[in-house]
């Protein structure tokens, strides 16, 4: 396993919305705007088929999971609550689909959103202080402050593990030593992962993957199993480490 399957197995994840003639414009752009961090791409389809009409369907791997219908997009996304059709559809319906959308784990291609997330992570584990801080250094992404912060959460006991390779330049921590580690996907991926000690829900990671001239693609995620899977990784990497 890898930080690049990883991502790759996250991608083959991403849900499908199609809506079946939409509305209008707006509520195509609210919808897209609604689930944009939330691994679901939406499409819209004309048909001239009653039955599709006034419809949207959530699929998987060209499966289809479940129908809505528009209302239900409206209600969610304006009111943030579900509204239910009785001559159509049923409760089920809206349950299903509010479960395959309420993931764990969200993606982007927004350097910014990404550099967010990140901050968000590292002022997690500083909340915790209980946490493993895992940190991938990079030429350019880094800074001074930056490392002068590892520091600062190392010496209040929230070990940092910062990760590099032979050939990055990065800050001079003077207190942490990272681990350097002659593996290309380190230089590949971008990554912050929060592994706290005996707070399962408060796991948290955010991965980011260098695609030549296309965009980083990255994801974060809360959820402990994927965490547990990229810790594991980080862990294997020791017995590959280039000192």
């Amino acid at each position: 396993m890898s930080l690049v399957k990883i991502a790759q197995e996250i991608k083959r994840m991403e849900r499908d919305l199609i809506i079946y003639n939409p509305p209008d414009d707006a509520f195509v752009i609210d919808t897209k705007d609604y689930f944009e961090n939330m691994n679901v791409r939406v499409t819209t389809q004309e048909t001239f088929s009653a039955e599709l009409a006034d419809s949207a369907h959530l699929r998987l791997q060209n499966n289809t999971i479940v129908t809505v219908p528009h209302s239900f997009l409206h209600n969610l996304i304006t009111n943030g609550r579900i509204q239910r059709d009785n001559d159509k559809y049923n409760e089920a319906d809206f349950y299903t689909f509010l479960k395959n959308i309420k993931l764990t784990t969200f993606t982007t291609t927004d350097i910014e959103q990404m550099q967010a997330v990140y901050d968000e992570i590292i002022d997690r584990a500083n909340r915790i202080h209980s946490a493993t801080l895992y940190i991938s250094l990079h030429d350019g992404i880094e800074s001074i402050d930056r490392v002068k912060e590892y520091n600062r959460l190392e010496n209040q006991n929230c070990p940092v593990v910062l990760y590099t390779t032979p050939h990055q330049l990065v800050p001079n921590s003077n207190v942490l030593l990272p681990e350097i580690v002659d593996v290309d996907e380190i230089t590949q991926a971008w990554f912050a992962v929060c592994n706290p000690d005996q707070q399962p829900a408060a796991k948290t990671a955010l991965v980011a993957i260098e695609r030549g001239s296309l965009p980083f693609y990255g994801f974060w995620t809360d959820d402990p199993g994927i965490v547990d899977r990229i810790v594991a990784y980080l862990m294997d990497l020791d017995n590959k480490r280039k000192i």
